[in-house]
């Protein structure tokens, strides 16, 4: 007479197979979500976190939107790291003048390396001026964390 194992054990050892196959051909069951990008501060020109984005190799792209209430003239935009990379630089809008409730596109380069995977705490800073008074420069800022890409 050989080993017959239960119907509890065989169960599991089915179960324990199907799974590894699973695993092994990428049909994973659960799925960690990585770090997510998020943003604090930024009262009126809100940064839209999906199209948000930052290379290890120091190139920042992202929409934000004029929540001024006005038409704004971007002055400048700079941003600079909060944390352990050395990150500084000044991006350039798509547009200069935004009207409310519009986006904007903005870019910079060359801001410094990062790691892939690394978490960023960028600290940006847009200068603007309302269109309906002119010379009066206010500044807007918050700082976007999230891994780069």
């Amino acid at each position: 007479m050989g080993f017959k194992p239960s119907f509890k054990a065989s169960v599991f050892i089915g179960v324990v197979v199907v799974l590894i196959v699973w695993w092994f051909i990428g049909l994973y069951i659960v799925t960690i979500p990585g770090p997510v990008i998020t943003s604090t501060g930024f009262a009126k020109i809100k940064p839209q976190l999906a199209r948000v984005s930052f290379t290890s190799r120091g190139e920042f792209s992202g929409v934000f939107t004029n929540g001024v209430g006005t038409t704004i003239e971007i002055k400048g935009i700079y941003l600079e790291d909060e944390g352990y990379w050395n990150i500084s630089c000044q991006a350039v809008p798509d547009i200069k003048l935004i009207e409310s409730g519009k986006t904007f596109n903005v870019r910079a380069e060359n801001c410094g390396l990062g790691e892939h995977g690394g978490i960023y705490n960028l600290k940006v800073r847009v200068d603007y001026e309302l269109i309906d008074a002119e010379g009066d420069t206010k500044t807007d800022s918050g700082t976007i964390r999230g891994p780069f890409e």
